[in-house]
């Protein structure tokens, strides 16, 4: 039984995702202690899974009793917890929306390295139906991507995109794993230029476009493949199509009744514990993504209006 301690236990994604997520783990897994900076939250929190309450996230983490802690929300302790579990090489598993400031970057990164600490970010996409559905397209009916687009929202203010461009920079990287980003700052479009690129046997660089959209759209994603297109809406509903002739069929798949993506990463951080070999993101590549992010996001910014 692996003995979990949660931190930030507030908002509607907490009753709605984590929650569901716990309890179909409950074989394997128990919430032995919660914290949140607002006390009834975590009293709230504590009574709907039958779990006591942390008055600090200090004497949370530092207990000999807790096998790995979940941050799912920051509040003003900001990035510390993460901190203080890399400090005491505890493992920690990190919600999507905890962003880590750019000014100490490269000292979250050297604890990393440092830390025997096992690690992981959520990246709901990396692991949710449709991005999973996607890999298995690459692999049998429309082989290897040519252009990546995400879709922006024209409405929102860039500045508040950066965890949506972060979480995007992950999956690119998850489906070309060895892959880096580049960057030509030459071009003078700024929604131009942008590609993930790796060197093969044989020496010659395989390039992949990566493009980001700031016209209105449905779609969260499209993918254009060697052997056709892929359109994701959301994270459980996908089109696809061959382009080997005019009249092949648009396919459209609703995923509804898969795992969802953060039952799916809890369970493998929590199996990655315990010896298992069980690929996760973690913190390194959280990093990764969100630095890329925020070139992507300083470069797009002089496309705005």
């Amino acid at each position: 039984m692996i003995k979990l301690g949660i931190i930030g236990a507030s908002g509607a994604d907490f009753a709605k995702l984590y929650v569901p997520a716990l309890e179909a783990l409950q074989k394997r897994v128990r919430v032995e202690c919660i914290y949140d900076y607002v006390s009834h939250c975590a009293e709230q929190s504590a009574r709907l899974i039958n779990s006591t309450v942390a008055h600090s996230f200090r004497s949370l983490i530092r207990r000999s009793d807790i096998d790995a802690v979940l941050v799912l929300g920051s509040g003003w302790p900001g990035v510390l917890p993460v901190v203080e579990c890399l400090r005491e090489e505890k493992p920690v598993y990190i919600a999507n929306s905890l962003a880590i400031p750019e000014d100490i970057m490269p000292e979250i990164a050297r604890m990393v390295v440092e830390s025997g600490a096992i690690t992981a970010v959520e990246n709901r996409f990396c692991y949710a139906p449709a991005g999973l559905r996607t890999q298995e397209l690459m692999a049998s009916e429309l082989g290897k991507p040519v252009t990546l687009t995400r879709f922006l929202s024209r409405e929102a203010e860039l500045d508040t995109q950066l965890s949506t461009i972060a979480e995007s920079m992950g999956w690119f990287r998850h489906l070309l794993p060895g892959h880096e980003f580049q960057i030509d700052s030459s071009t003078e479009n700024p929604l131009d230029g942008f590609t993930l690129q790796r060197a093969t046997r044989t020496g010659e660089i395989s390039s992949v476009n990566v493009e980001f959209s700031m016209q209105q759209d449905d779609r969260w994603f499209e993918l254009a493949t060697e052997g056709g297109a892929i359109s994701i809406y959301s994270a459980e509903k996908l089109t696809w199509q061959r382009n080997d002739s005019e009249e092949s069929t648009l396919v459209q798949e609703v995923l509804e009744h898969e795992r969802n993506s953060i039952s799916r990463q809890i369970d493998f951080f929590c199996r990655r514990i315990v010896g298992g070999l069980i690929p996760v993101h973690d913190l390194s590549n959280g990093l990764w993504s969100q630095q890329q992010a925020l070139t992507v996001l300083h470069r797009l910014s002089g496309s705005a209006g």
